[in-house]
């Protein structure tokens, strides 16, 4: 097809699964209507597209939308995300891609390299990080798993109509080696201070109140729990939520006024195990 007025049928062989009360063929129907739609929407729009790209840039989102249970998908809805990566383009969005990238270098780090990180795994764990929705950066998704795959760290497969599998590539042993001398650069600035009330005003004036914690104390705590979560019987998924939820907690912690109701909240989300149990009542009791 050639002519922006008259976009030729797009084939969907996947069922929407987004909670309609229609018959299978009739859902399929819907979703094959709303991916035309848009697409003819996006072509009317913007002389700067063509078909194969607006096709393209439509079945991508369209994939990522219905993969959250919490999108509506609509032609309109599609079209506003094609504009919206306009302009995500041109200003560009490093900060996401970098919370991408480490968030799929800590899904894979923590199982054998033969199992998959997958989508709703990446998912989780971009809403627990960022309170966003991860449908909202479809692209950067995909431009980040590229590069990652480029970078030989990643491989990702994508069969049929399903979102996609990420496993550990050829050199994810060079990237977990890179990752360490980024971690040990960032925690390599050491401030000595004395006395359990020492402060140090660093850039800022003064106009604080001490709040005195243990950071190592409750730092080794942190780790002792995410060695016994890594210990447990729980799947895949449960493991990293729960591991997702300690990081969540260290950084309440790592901000020097952790709040009680949101701490207390997160830990009270973890697994009900005797041995994580009793490692949350001493983090517990750290904050006041």
């Amino acid at each position: 097809m050639t002519d922006k007025g008259k976009v030729a049928p797009v084939a969907l062989k996947s069922k929407t699964g987004k909670n309609q009360k229609m018959k299978p063929v009739d859902a399929v129907q819907a979703a094959e209507a709303t991916i035309q739609k848009a697409i003819e929407l996006i072509l009317a729009r913007h002389s700067e597209i063509d078909q194969a790209e607006a096709q393209s840039f439509v079945l991508q989102q369209f994939e990522f939308m219905n993969a959250d249970a919490n999108e509506v998908i609509s032609a309109e809805r599609i079209v506003q995300r094609y504009e919206a990566a306009i302009v995500h383009r041109i200003a560009g969005d490093s900060e996401i891609r970098d919370k991408l990238a480490k968030l799929i270098f800590r899904g894979l780090s923590g199982r054998p390299s033969h199992q998959s990180l997958q989508y709703f795994e990446l998912q989780h764990a971009f809403q627990l990080a960022t309170g966003k929705s991860l449908s909202q950066y479809a692209e950067d998704v995909v431009a980040i798993v590229n590069q990652l795959q480029e970078m030989g760290y990643i491989r990702w497969t994508k069969p049929g109509h399903r979102m996609p599998l990420i496993f550990q590539g050829i050199d994810f042993d060079e990237w977990s080696a890179k990752m360490k001398v980024e971690k040990d650069a960032a925690s390599s600035v050491t401030y000595n201070v004395t006395g359990s009330n020492a402060r140090i005003n660093h850039q800022s004036t003064d106009m604080s109140t001490n709040v005195v914690l243990e950071r190592s104390g409750i730092q080794d705590q942190l780790d002792a729990l995410r060695r016994t979560i890594a210990a447990t019987q729980l799947s895949g998924p449960e493991r990293q939520s729960a591991l997702d939820v300690v990081d969540a907690v260290d950084a309440q912690f790592a901000s020097g006024a952790p709040k009680k109701s949101v701490v207390t909240a997160l830990l009270g989300a973890l697994p009900k195990i005797a041995d994580i149990a009793t490692i949350v009542g001493t983090v517990a009791a750290f904050v006041k």
